[in-house]
């Protein structure tokens, strides 16, 4: 279906006068419309659209029609559903980006998920690799999809974890600084394609994370090096629906 510049501002209309938006915590501000209506490219205003349709928690779908989002924040926090026809369940997603890109990364910020995918919670690093298609600054505009081909030059989706990492691959070392100041060295498992890193144990992580303000993970080896934080501000908040669909 295509848009044009008389029917996107209509959208936006609906979207503000839409009754969900009486929920402070979900509300579309006059400002966020502005940012959108502003961009030229067409299709790049509708993914904006659609960013704001599924803050209010109204479902959108892929360009396929396979796929259905519905995101909330919850501070630095974005919390994600992704109903997929092909394969049945839900997927779940609470992720965050790191404050700052790495000195010698893509110029896209790295990304710090919690998933509940199948019934089974994963938490990792993704990376974005040089030369990456993601802009810097972009804003978390994104799908975050488990198990899809990578699609090139589509920067409205990310593909991570899509393969787990091959027998006797090297796992990397990172050491994260919490804010007492205490260093904990770990281990992570590298995706297939490197762009990955998964904690061992994520609910024990979680644990040691979940009331901290802020977190770092520094790259020791077996990973890009570099300090990445993260802003831990609604955490907790945005892990409750991930843990009730994983059942931990």
């Amino acid at each position: 279906m295509k848009y044009n510049r008389l029917a996107i501002p209509l959208f936006a209309l609906l979207l503000l006068l839409s009754p969900l938006t009486a929920s402070a915590a979900l509300a579309v501000g006059a400002a966020e419309l502005q940012k959108c209506a502003s961009i030229p490219k067409d299709s790049d205003r509708l993914l904006c659209y659609d960013s704001l349709s599924r803050k209010l928690g109204i479902p959108t779908a892929s360009s396929d029609g396979t796929i259905s989002t519905t995101q909330a924040s919850y501070g630095k926090w974005i919390l994600r559903n992704e109903g997929n026809s092909a394969e049945g369940s839900p997927s779940v997603f609470a992720f965050t980006f790191s404050e700052k890109t790495l000195p010698r990364g893509s110029g896209a910020k790295p990304v710090m998920a919690v998933r509940c995918y199948q019934g089974v919670t994963e938490l990792f690093i993704e990376i974005p690799p040089a030369g990456s298609s993601r802009e810097a600054g972009e804003n978390p505009n994104l799908y975050v999809l488990p198990s899809q081909e990578k699609s090139t030059g589509d920067k409205g989706i990310i593909v991570i974890g899509e393969e787990p990492a091959q027998a006797g691959k090297s796992l990397a070392k990172a050491r994260l600084t919490q804010g007492n100041g205490k260093n904990v060295d770990m281990q992570l498992k590298p995706s297939a394609d490197q762009t990955a890193w998964f904690l061992p144990n994520p609910v024990s992580f979680i644990g040691q994370i979940k009331n901290s303000a802020k977190v770092t993970i520094e790259g020791l080896s077996g990973m890009p090096s570099g300090k990445m934080v993260f802003d831990m501000e609604g955490f907790t908040d945005a892990l409750t629906p991930l843990r009730n669909s994983c059942s931990w």
